[in-house]
C-alpha cells in the first residue's frame, strides 16, 4: 500500500483520486473538516466546505466560480492510498 499526497483545488481530481481529504481554513490556519470527499459532499454541515465542494455547480461541475468564498478561504489536501 502506498500513500500519495496531492494539494489541489480542482474538483475533478479531488473526486476521482481522493479517498481522504482535509480542508484548511485560511483565516484560522486550521483543519476545518476531513474525510472522504464524496461523503463530505453529501454530509458536511460546514458552509465553507460545502461552498468549496459545490462551487461551479450552476456552471457545470469542476468549473471555478470567480470570487467564491471557498476559493479565498479554503485549501484542500487530498490523500490517496493504493
Amino acid at each position: 500500500m502506498s500513500t500519495i499526497v496531492v494539494v489541489t483545488h480542482e474538483l475533478a481530481s479531488i473526486f476521482a483520486i481522493g479517498n481522504n481529504s482535509i480542508y484548511l481554513d485560511l483565516e484560522t490556519k486550521s483543519i476545518i473538516a476531513s474525510g472522504n470527499p464524496k461523503k463530505m459532499l453529501e454530509e458536511s454541515q460546514n458552509p465553507i466546505v460545502r461552498a468549496f465542494l459545490t462551487r461551479g455547480a450552476e456552471k457545470g461541475k469542476g468549473q471555478k466560480v470567480e470570487g467564491s468564498q471557498s476559493e479565498s478561504r479554503s485549501h484542500r489536501v487530498t490523500k490517496s492510498q493504493n
